[in-house]
């Protein structure tokens, strides 16, 4: 998906047209920010404050040892809610400030793991939940949505995601065992589930498993305890009415400056993130 919005806005990005050559052809970092874009993209930068003001608004960022300021007519933080409010700290409102301490960002472990064939998974749906395990909570079946997806002799790739049950208290040590864990009991913990769960089915890990790849992410999904999404709703001549929660606060736009970011849009998922974008690109078009 990245890679196709970052070619049709900017064409010099990637090489080729087609689906194989945009996946598999590298980026070009030089025309992804040259000086005559629509659209730039400046890799490797560290942004470290936002302003705004009555006819525009500013960030300033540190790159190649260097500081910058880039002057818009509005800015949108897309990054998560725990860089945006560092950057702009000076703006919010104690209330809002409060509202930011809320959110809560939760380590997730996610291992992608290709099987030779798919039979021994073709007739288990999308997504397959199970019980036992170390670490492990699912797997999905990553070209279930294609039209191959009945096909028993095909090779594919399980995506599993980890089980984290830990309190809200105890994330930040969840982050220090996901980053110290060797990949080896991730791996063993993998061996184990499937060769159970799928027991009967004529899988054996060690010989059908082609490949494993591990995705560590120590901070970067919102843990959406209860009174995220809304706060207790209230009953109002006989209607339920849902409250805003703190999140809502949170997100409010500053001036020129919006936040984006699945974190203060309730659930970690690609629909939260794409509701961020369609949410802040309306705050600011009118700016434009």
């Amino acid at each position: 998906m990245l890679r196709h919005i970052i070619k049709w806005l900017i064409p010099g990005a990637i090489a080729g047209n087609t689906d194989a050559e945009i996946l598999a052809n590298p980026f070009n970092l030089s025309a992804m920010d040259a000086a005559g874009n629509n659209v730039r993209v400046r890799q490797g930068a560290l942004v470290l404050r936002g302003d705004t003001a009555n006819n525009g608004a500013s960030v300033v960022y540190f790159k190649n040892g260097q500081f910058f300021r880039a002057a818009a007519k509005a800015v949108i933080f897309a990054g998560q809610s725990h860089t945006a409010r560092t950057a702009c700290e000076h703006l919010l409102s104690a209330s809002q400030a409060d509202a930011f301490d809320q959110v809560t960002l939760s380590p997730v472990l996610v291992a992608n793991v290709s099987i030779r064939s798919a039979a021994p998974v073709v007739d288990l749906g999308y997504d397959g939940y199970y019980w036992g395990s170390q670490y492990w909570a699912d797997f999905v079946v990553a070209d279930w949505a294609g039209p191959n997806r009945n096909n028993p002799n095909r090779p594919t790739v399980l995506t599993f995601y980890g089980g984290n049950t830990a309190s809200v208290e105890s994330q930040p040590g969840e982050r220090v065992k996901l980053l110290t864990t060797p990949f080896s009991s991730y791996e063993d913990s993998l061996r184990s589930d499937l060769n159970r769960v799928l027991a009967g089915r004529g899988f054996d890990f060690d010989r059908d498993v082609t490949a494993i790849y591990l995705y560590r992410w120590g901070h970067s999904m919102v843990y959406p305890k209860p009174g995220w999404p809304f706060s207790a709703p209230i009953n109002k001549n006989g209607q339920v009415i849902r409250v805003p929660s703190a999140r809502f606060y949170a997100r409010q736009q500053i001036g020129r400056i919006s936040f984006g970011a699945q974190d203060v849009e309730s659930s970690p998922a690609n629909e939260s993130a794409i509701g961020a974008g369609v949410r802040t690109s309306g705050e600011v078009l009118p700016l434009l």
